[in-house]
């Protein structure tokens, strides 16, 4: 994940500066959430547990924090047909998905 700079045009040195996306400044880790599923995830995505340490070295356990799912592009991977004998074979493309939400501040940040 990238920095992003979010300017809130504060003078206050608590808000100009702030970098919500700065891994090492916040710690997305340690913000992650519960995922839902038929929500967050399809129905049918494996969830995990998410385990890390916080600041002082203590484990820190989110259930179903992550999912994994295949989804479909919506576009084929290949294609053909036969004009001489009316057959077609496809297959669509599929990626395969890992995702975490976390809730940093006031925002929610989807990651796959």
């Amino acid at each position: 994940m990238a920095e992003m700079f979010v300017p809130y045009l504060d003078p206050d040195y608590g808000w100009y500066s702030r970098t919500y996306f700065d891994m090492g400044e916040y710690g997305v880790g340690v913000f992650l959430s519960t995922l839902h599923r038929g929500v967050d995830c399809p129905a049918s995505a494996e969830f995990m547990t998410m385990m890390i340490n916080h600041d002082q070295g203590k484990s820190v356990d989110t259930p179903d924090a992550v999912c994994l799912f295949e989804r479909t592009r919506g576009a084929p991977s290949w294609r053909h047909s036969e004009i001489v004998n009316q057959t077609y074979e496809g297959r669509p493309t599929l990626e395969l998905v890992l995702r975490v939400a976390a809730q940093i501040g006031n925002y929610d940040y989807l990651v796959d």
